[in-house]
């Protein structure tokens, strides 16, 4: 700053003086072509004495102009040097002298190694802001992911004219990332739809005699539930593709469908006298299972609502090999019979065996294809 203030006075200075020496040439020029003129002039005749007397007064006033010329500089010099004196110097840090030291003895080749090292910590901290944008979601390094979604499952193709049940269920999902730097998972998925519903309820009067006489009747309320429903695990290879505002995916899954009807019976009596259990069942049967192979694919998008927390929306489409079920208007039309009623039972040790299931109906055989669409939440298990 202090070398830039010079050279700017200098040059200041030296436009000073060009003007001057411009404005005093110009005036000596204007006066001998005024003293040319005047002699040249057959009108106009001067006299030595005259001429003498018009020479002292050019140089007067010559000498006046250059007078006040010189004050002038001498007043911007003044002016200069007071701005220059007034300016304060920077308050510089003087070096750690220990630092000086240790630089002074090492060797050139030391030196130039101490550049190359700084040089590349500096790429490296450059480097680690410009790929790093954020924690998470907002993150480009890949991370384990946890997912919990509700699912929608409608059959299709033979399934879906054996039955017209939608499914409604849950699932969920872990997936491992094979790297932090690449955009591919490998995970596993576990979960459930009920694929149809009948509920009834049965009163009964149990009769207790003594060979003829019938001495007591006991009230008996039971619910009979029956469920068809579909489980299902799969094995998923997914390919993230890492878009900053929307994660969109697509998945190669792998696993298994497991088809099965079930019917319980709960105890519905006033004290629950009828079970000895907590959740007050009395039996509980299979109908019909099949377990069967199944395969497909799976796409959707992760929408990053902060660093960790995502909404999750996919549609898979599974192909499920043959399978034996039983459809819902089937289940719908099923009568349980209480053979208890009889009275060739023991109160107090009901199994399936006092219970009769008028079934009336064959299962229904077909591939086990649907599509599944599931929306729930997917989060970031970062450490960072």
């Amino acid at each position: 700053m202090e070398i830039k203030n010079q050279i700017i006075s200098i040059i200041f200075i030296s436009l000073i003086y060009l003007s001057c020496w411009s404005t005093a040439s110009a005036s000596g020029l204007l006066s001998e072509t005024h003293r040319g003129e005047t002699n040249l002039c057959p009108h106009n005749f001067i006299t030595p004495k005259t001429q003498n007397t018009h020479q002292a007064r050019t140089e007067k006033k010559n000498k006046t102009t250059m007078e006040a010329n010189r004050a002038k500089i001498k007043n911007s010099i003044n002016t200069i040097l007071s701005a220059k004196h007034s300016i304060q110097p920077l308050n510089l840090k003087e070096p750690d002298e220990s630092l000086l030291s240790k630089t002074s003895d090492q060797s050139p080749m030391e030196r130039s190694t101490r550049k190359q090292k700084d040089k590349n910590s500096n790429y490296l901290v450059k480097s680690k802001v410009s790929h790093s944008d954020g924690l998470g979601w907002h993150s480009n390094e890949f991370n384990p992911l946890f997912e919990f979604n509700m699912t929608v499952g409608i059959p299709h193709g033979d399934f879906s004219h054996n039955t017209h049940a939608v499914g409604l269920g849950m699932k969920a999902a872990y997936f491992h990332p094979f790297s932090t730097k690449a955009p591919i998972y490998l995970g596993f998925s576990g979960g459930g739809m009920l694929l149809g519903s009948h509920s009834q309820h049965l009163h009964r009067d149990i009769e207790i005699s003594v060979g003829n006489t019938i001495i007591d009747r006991i009230p008996v309320d039971l619910d009979v539930k029956t469920n068809n429903s579909i489980w299902n695990g799969f094995l998923h290879l997914r390919f993230l593709v890492p878009i900053s505002l929307i994660k969109c995916y697509a998945d190669a899954i792998v696993g298994f469908n497991y088809l099965q009807t079930n019917t319980t019976i709960y105890d519905r009596t006033f004290d629950g006298w009828l079970s000895n259990r907590s959740d007050q069942i009395i039996s509980s049967s299979s109908q019909a299972n099949s377990f069967v192979f199944a395969y497909g694919a799976e796409a959707g998008f992760i929408i990053p609502l902060n660093d960790k927390a995502a909404i999750k929306m996919g549609l898979n489409y599974v192909w499920g090999h043959e399978a034996e079920y039983y459809d819902e208007t089937q289940i719908n039309q099923w009568e349980v019979s209480f053979d208890g009623s009889t009275g060739s039972f023991n109160p107090s040790d009901l199994d399936g065996e006092d219970f009769n299931i008028n079934q009336n109906a064959v299962p229904r055989k077909s591939t086990t294809n649907l599509f599944i669409f599931s929306i729930g939440f997917s989060v970031n298990l970062s450490n960072k």
